[in-house]
């Protein structure tokens, strides 16, 4: 019996320690990946607040990037090399 505690004092050591390496392995992991979702998220919100992405959001960019024309005078629609119905198109005084 004495040689079956000696292997079942060190083995089950071992064992153990293997559990507490890959518990701590698991939570880096876990860790890493949450850091990672957060960094996507904040991604996608600054995406979401680019105005030269997302039109609408700044009307001076929307009028000189995107070609806009909120009525600012600053967009010329042709110049967008966009046709958008000739003298009339935005309406008649």
């Amino acid at each position: 019996m004495g040689i079956l505690n000696w292997l079942n004092e060190h083995l089950g050591g071992m064992t153990h320690h293997s559990d507490q390496m890959l518990e701590t392995q698991l939570e880096n992991q876990s860790q890493l990946a949450q850091e990672r979702t957060r960094q996507l998220t904040d991604q996608k919100l600054e995406r979401t607040r680019d105005p030269y992405v997302n039109p609408g959001i700044d009307q001076v960019v929307d009028e000189t990037h995107n070609g806009i024309d909120h009525g600012l005078g600053i967009a010329n629609p042709h110049d967008f090399g966009r046709d958008l119905g000739g003298p009339g198109h935005f309406g008649s005084f």
